[in-house]
């Protein structure tokens, strides 16, 4: 159980883990964490508008896992007394204020290079005004906020090629973007990264109407804004 904590730096931040970058992957299992009374805070940032896009679209932060590139990330709440783990979410977004700001919001992972399979997690709002994302964060989302291929010669059975969600719930919690905003998975990369597969399965996303949104800011010099 992790909780009632803020972590905040000027890159890719997590609640576990910031920032993995070993490239001889191997394994990130994350099982039966909880935080349920006072929830968390996970600010960070990613900025100009000198990078490119790869700098952009490469950086995140999320409750659990900023940035993962090389090890897939597997995430678990069920455990021997309860089938699902509650995580409650004051903030997860970014300190830059300006126009430019890029960064990817996840409720749960912010970046991962490798897709990612979520289980049995119910994510929950602290309060009214939580919130994941920003108005000027590049992409958000209630679990994983962008994900994309390892490589793009990657086999049928790779399991970098998927995205799972498995009896996930976000609860009372808006999601604000500039580009890509949704409940459960924002935005992959382009055709030639993209994860192939997507499997969803009993997952649901409520809020109240006019105190939560899902909302993607762009305007029409925007490459893509949507929802």
């Amino acid at each position: 159980t992790f909780d009632g904590f803020t972590i905040s730096g000027s890159f890719n931040c997590g609640g576990l883990i910031g920032h993995d970058a070993v490239k001889n992957p191997q394994e990130m299992k994350i099982e039966g964490c909880s935080s349920t009374a006072n929830g968390i805070t996970v600010i960070g940032g990613h900025f100009d508008e000198y990078s490119s896009d790869s700098e952009r679209f490469r950086n995140g932060i999320g409750s659990l896992v900023g940035m993962t590139f090389w090890c897939r990330p597997y995430i678990d709440g069920k455990t021997t007394t309860s089938d699902v783990s509650e995580i409650k979410v004051h903030k997860v977004s970014t300190f830059y204020t300006a126009e430019a700001g890029g960064v990817n919001a996840g409720g749960l992972i912010g970046y991962s290079g490798t897709g990612a399979e979520i289980k049995n997690i119910r994510l929950v709002g602290a309060n009214d005004d939580s919130v994941i994302g920003a108005p000027n964060a590049l992409n958000a989302a209630g679990f994983i906020a962008f994900a994309q291929l390892r490589k793009t010669d990657a086999t049928d059975n790779d399991s970098s090629q998927s995205i799972i969600l498995e009896n996930c719930t976000l609860y009372h919690l808006s999601v604000q973007a500039k580009r890509s905003a949704a409940g459960l998975y924002g935005r992959s990369w382009n055709s030639q990264w993209s994860v192939k597969y997507i499997n969803i399965n009993n997952c649901a996303v409520i809020g109240e109407k006019g105190k939560h949104e899902i909302r993607a800011y762009g305007n029409s010099t925007d490459n893509v804004h949507d929802c």
